[in-house]
C-alpha cells in the first residue's frame, strides 16, 4: 500500500495509483483520445515544470500520444475518440447504447446495508468498523463472512483462501485441438475461453458467492479471494460450471490450487503457496490440491465436501465430538505407517490399527445409547468407509481390487474441525 509522507502527500505514482484503484469499482466507461497537448507524460520531467515537482502533466497519458479516459456515466459519442467502451454491469440492457460493452472480471463484494447487525460483524476491529454501506469490504470482513451462527454462537475459522486456477494444456489446446487451424478459430477459441472467466464467472460470484473478491480473471486463468469454506464450495461449482461449458470435452480441463491463510497475514506469501499448489495439482492434471499434499481429482474433491457436511451435521447434532474427528485422523494416519505410505518401511507396530479402531468405535456407538442405535450404525458405516474398511473391518479397497475410489479422510475431517471451532476464542488469541 501507499505510504504518505510526514506532510500527508504521495509520491506522483502512488497518487495516481491511489486515484484509479478508488475510481475503478465506479467506472462505467473508458474511452481512448489522442493527446494533442505534445508536453510530456511527467511535469517532474520537463524544463517547464520548474523544479521537478513530480506531478502528472497528462495522468492518464499511454504510449506516447495516445490518452485513457473514464467516466462514470457513459458520454455522448465524440469524433475525437479513437477507441471507447463500456463496462458490462448486471440490471443494464444498454439496448440504446452506442458503446460496445466490455465484459471485465471485476466482481468486488460491497458492505450491504443488511448486513449492518449481522452477528460474526461484532468481531470486527476498530478500523474495519468504520466502513460504510455500499463501501468495499475489508479482508476481514470477508474472513467473518465464513463464520457461522449457531444455536447463538458463532462457529468457524476466521480465515481467507487465495484461489488460483487455470486451464491445462492450453498450448496444446490451439496447436492441435482446432482441426482447421485459421486466425478467425483462434479468435473465437480465445473469446470463448476469455468470456467464461471475464463474463460468466462475475455472475457466478454476484449470485451464489457474493464475498468473493476478484483480484484478476480473464483469458485462462484467475485469482480470487474469499471466506476459506466458500472458496472450497465456489471451487467445486466452478469446475461444473467449467466442464459444461467445454461440452464435457475431456481434453479441456481445469486445474486450481487454495491456500488458507488469516486476513492479518500478507497476501503476497499467500498467493505465491496457492500458485504452488496450482503447479502441483497441473502436474497431474484436471485436479485440486488444497489443505492436504496431494492434488485430488475433482471427484473425490466434491466428495469430501460432501463427507464433510455429513460430518459437520452429526458434530452439530451431538452424535460425534472433537475428538472422535481427531481419532479419524490418528487411525488415518496409523494405516498409512502401517503400509508404508509415507515414504517409509512398513510399520509392524502400527499393524493392528483395525481391531483398535474397531474398539473405540464400539465403545463410542455404546456411549450414544439405545435410543440412537440407528444414527450410531450410519456413523459406524460411513467412518469405517472413511477409512477404506467394511463392516468386518477388513480393507474393502484391497478385495475391490483397488484405492482409486478411497479418498482421504484428512480433508472431509479438517473442514469438519474449522467449521466448529469457536470465532471468539479465535478473535481473543
Amino acid at each position: 500500500p501507499a505510504q504518505k509522507d510526514e506532510d500527508g502527500s504521495r509520491c506522483a505514482y502512488c497518487d495516481f495509483e491511489h486515484e484509479l484503484g478508488g475510481a475503478l469499482p465506479r467506472i462505467a466507461a473508458f474511452r481512448w483520445m489522442p493527446q494533442h497537448d505534445k508536453r510530456r507524460v511527467w511535469a517532474g520531467d520537463s524544463e517547464e515544470a520548474g523544479q521537478g515537482d513530480g506531478r502528472y502533466a497528462a495522468p492518464r497519458c499511454f504510449f506516447g500520444d495516445l490518452v485513457l479516459e473514464w467516466d462514470f456515466g457513459c458520454a455522448p459519442p465524440s469524433r475525437e475518440w479513437l477507441s471507447a467502451f463500456r463496462l458490462y454491469r448486471p440490471g443494464e440492457s444498454g439496448r440504446h447504447s452506442p458503446w460496445p460493452v466490455r465484459f471485465l472480471a471485476g466482481y468486488l463484494p460491497r458492505l450491504d446495508p443488511s448486513e449492518a447487525n449481522k452477528a460474526a460483524y461484532s468481531l470486527l476491529s476498530e478500523e474495519a468498523r468504520t466502513v460504510r454501506p455500499g463501501d468495499l469490504k475489508t479482508f476481514e470482513h470477508i474472513a467473518l463472512d465464513g463464520v457461522e451462527l449457531f444455536e447463538g454462537e458463532l462457529r468457524g475459522e476466521t480465515l481467507l483462501a487465495a484461489f488460483k486456477a487455470d486451464v491445462d494444456r492450453l498450448g496444446f489446446i490451439f496447436s492441435d485441438g482446432l482441426r482447421d487451424r485459421t486466425l478467425s478459430r483462434f479468435a473465437s477459441l480465445s473469446r470463448v475461453l476469455d468470456f467464461f472467466f471475464a463474463g460468466y464467472l462475475p455472475e457466478l460470484l454476484r449470485r451464489e458467492f457474493p464475498s468473493i473478491y476478484t483480484v484478476y480473471a480473464g483469458g485462462d486463468d484467475m485469482l480470487l479471494i474469499g471466506p476459506w469454506h466458500q472458496t472450497l464450495q465456489m471451487a467445486r461449482r466452478l469446475r461444473e460450471e467449467f466442464r459444461t461449458w467445454t461440452g464435457c470435452n475431456p481434453n479441456i480441463t481445469l486445474s486450481a490450487g487454495i491456500e488458507l491463510f488469516k486476513c492479518q497475514h500478507p497476501l503476497g506469501p499467500a498467493v505465491a503457496r496457492a500458485e504452488e499448489r496450482l503447479e502441483a495439482a497441473k502436474r497431474y492434471k484436471d485436479r485440486i490440491s488444497v489443505i492436504i499434499e496431494q492434488p485430488l481429482c475433482w471427484e473425490s474433491f466434491a466428495r469430501a465436501l460432501k463427507d464433510s457436511e455429513t460430518l459437520n451435521s452429526w458434530f452439530r447434532q451431538d452424535l460425534i465430538h472433537a475428538v472422535f474427528l481427531h481419532r479419524l485422523l490418528y487411525f488415518a494416519q496409523q494405516r498409512r505407517r502401517a503400509e508404508g505410505q509415507e515414504g517409509r518401511a512398513m510399520n509392524l507396530r502400527a499393524a493392528g490399527w483395525p481391531a483398535r479402531w474397531g474398539y473405540y468405535l464400539a465403545r463410542h456407538i455404546e456411549r450414544l445409547g439405545e435410543g440412537r442405535r440407528t444414527q450410531g450404525e450410519e456413523i459406524r458405516d460411513f467412518a469405517n468407509r472413511l477409512l477404506g474398511l467394511d463392516l468386518g473391518l477388513s480393507d474393502r479397497l484391497r478385495s475391490s481390487g483397488g484405492r482409486e475410489a478411497h479418498v482421504p479422510p484428512r480433508l472431509a475431517v479438517t473442514i469438519a474441525l474449522c467449521r466448529n471451532r469457536s470465532a471468539k476464542e479465535q478473535t481473543r488469541r
